[in-house]
């Protein structure tokens, strides 16, 4: 069990799959307890090697389920702690100018979506294009809303 985001969550494995799920406890009902073993810990896809909890919270920020990926973002430089914050040891910064940095992260890709919306003003995705496309396309979606918003709508 873990806490973030002031929520708590169990990270477990569903008998019917080979990965790694997060549920929040605040929504398991109907709990049973039942007399089948559970699958051992090597046969999960993510825990061959044990959990590696910090690395794993990391990049599985609002605990988003599914395979991690390497993401390259340009900040401002004034983020730099806010991206210690969210991502840890797991962050690394290159080519600094003046205003800007350049940040790797590997992280959960819906996970990332949500983050980067968040930060919009301050943080541009770069890399990898599917997460690109994926924030450009929500904010181009509430950019219409409050179009609309604006027209009296």
């Amino acid at each position: 069990m873990v806490a973030t985001n002031g929520r708590y969550y169990l990270i477990a494995n569903y008998e019917k799959y080979d990965n790694i799920s997060h549920y929040r406890l605040d929504r398991i009902r109907d709990i049973r307890i039942c007399d089948t073993t559970a699958k051992l810990q090597r046969k999960v896809k993510g825990l061959e090697h044990g959990l590696n909890l910090p690395k794993h919270m990391a990049e599985h920020i609002y605990m988003f389920s599914g395979e991690s990926e390497r993401i390259t973002l340009r900040t401002a430089k004034g983020m730099a702690g806010e991206l210690i914050d969210w991502f840890g040891s797991g962050i690394s910064f290159q080519d600094e100018d003046d205003d800007n940095v350049l940040a790797y992260v590997t992280a959960n890709l819906q996970a990332m979506q949500f983050w980067a919306l968040q930060y919009a003003p301050y943080v541009t995705v770069l890399a990898p294009q599917k997460l690109v496309d994926m924030v450009n396309g929500k904010l181009e979606e509430a950019t219409k809303r409050y179009a609309l918003l604006s027209c009296g709508s």
